[in-house]
C-alpha cells in the first residue's frame, strides 16, 4: 500500500508537520471551518511528579476519529492532518489499537525507559486460614461453618507472611508494533522484546501508552534468609538501556511506512 504525503496544519493552515494518520470528518460539535478530509491531534498531559524537575511534565501526542474537544483524557490541540481516503484502511487501524508514533513522542517513551529502569526483587507467598461463617435455615435455627481461604500472590516484602523461598528477579522490557501488509489485508505485527526502545523504533514506529512488558528470573532460597537476598544474586540475567544519552540520532527521523511481506 502507497502511503501519500500528509499534511498537518494549524488553524491558520500553515503546514507544520508530516505524519500518518487517522482519518475523520468535522461532526456538528466543533467549530472547524477545515474545507478538506482531516483529523485532529490530540494530546494528553503525563505527571511526572520529578522534585527536581516540579514542571517537567510529559505530552503524548494522538489522533482520534472524532470531533470532540476531549476524547478519555486527551484534549484536541489546533493541529490538524488532511488526509487522503485512499489510505483510510491503514489510519483506523492505528487509532483503533489506541497506537500513537514513536518518534512523534520519543519525550514520553524516554521517559517510559527511565522510570522503568531499576530493576527489583519479589518474593512467592503462600498460606491458608480458616474463616467462620454462619447461615440460617428455615426454621431459624443458626448454624456456623468454617471454610478454608487459601492466599497467594507475589510482593515485595521479604518478611511477607507465608514466604516460600521462591524469589523472582523482575526486569521491564519494550516492545512496538509495525503494519504489514498481505494479500490486500493490512495486519499489526508485534516486535520482539528489547532492551531500549531505540532498538526498534525506526522498524517498528508504533507504541502504546505502556509499551512495558514483565520478564522475571526464579530461583529458590532460604526462607530464613529472604530478608539477605539483592539483585546481584541473580548474576544479572537482563541488560539496560543507555539513559545517558538521550537522543534518537538523525538516523531515526524517518516517515513511518507499511512493511510488506
Amino acid at each position: 500500500m502507497k502511503i501519500n504525503n500528509l499534511k498537518i496544519f494549524t488553524q491558520n493552515m500553515i503546514p507544520v508537520l508530516l505524519l500518518p494518520i487517522i482519518i475523520s470528518g468535522c461532526s456538528e460539535k466543533s467549530d472547524c471551518t477545515f474545507p478538506n478530509r482531516h483529523m485532529h491531534q490530540y494530546k494528553k498531559i503525563i505527571s511526572v511528579n520529578d522534585q527536581n524537575n516540579p514542571n517537567d511534565d510529559l505530552v503524548i501526542k494522538r489522533y482520534f476519529n472524532g470531533e470532540n474537544l476531549e476524547m478519555s483524557d486527551y484534549q484536541q490541540t489546533n493541529n490538524i492532518i488532511e488526509l487522503n481516503k485512499e489510505d483510510e484502511s491503514f489510519y483506523n487501524l492505528i487509532v483503533n489499537n489506541e497506537l500513537y508514533y514513536g518518534i512523534d513522542n520519543w519525550e514520553y517513551l524516554y521517559h517510559v525507559m527511565k522510570k522503568n529502569h531499576k530493576d527489583h526483587l519479589e518474593f512467592y507467598y503462600y498460606y491458608t486460614t480458616t474463616h467462620v461463617y454462619f447461615t440460617t435455615d428455615s426454621k431459624g435455627h443458626i448454624h456456623s461453618h468454617t471454610r478454608i481461604v487459601t492466599h497467594s500472590g507475589w510482593s515485595k516484602d521479604p518478611k511477607h507472611r507465608g514466604n516460600t523461598g521462591k524469589v523472582a528477579y523482575i526486569h521491564k522490557m519494550y516492545y512496538g508494533y509495525k503494519i504489514e501488509e498481505e494479500n490486500g489485508k493490512l495486519t499489526i505485527i508485534e516486535s520482539p522484546l528489547c532492551e531500549d526502545i531505540r532498538n526498534i523504533i525506526k522498524t517498528y514506529p508504533y507504541f502504546k501508552e505502556d509499551p512495558t512488558k514483565k520478564q522475571s528470573v526464579e530461583k529458590m532460597f532460604p526462607k530464613n534468609q529472604l530478608s539477605d537476598v539483592t539483585l546481584s544474586d541473580f548474576n544479572n540475567p537482563f541488560g539496560k538501556p543507555n539513559l545517558e544519552d538521550k537522543s534518537l540520532g538523525n538516523k531515526f527521523i524517518n516517515k513511518p511506512k507499511i512493511y510488506k511481506k
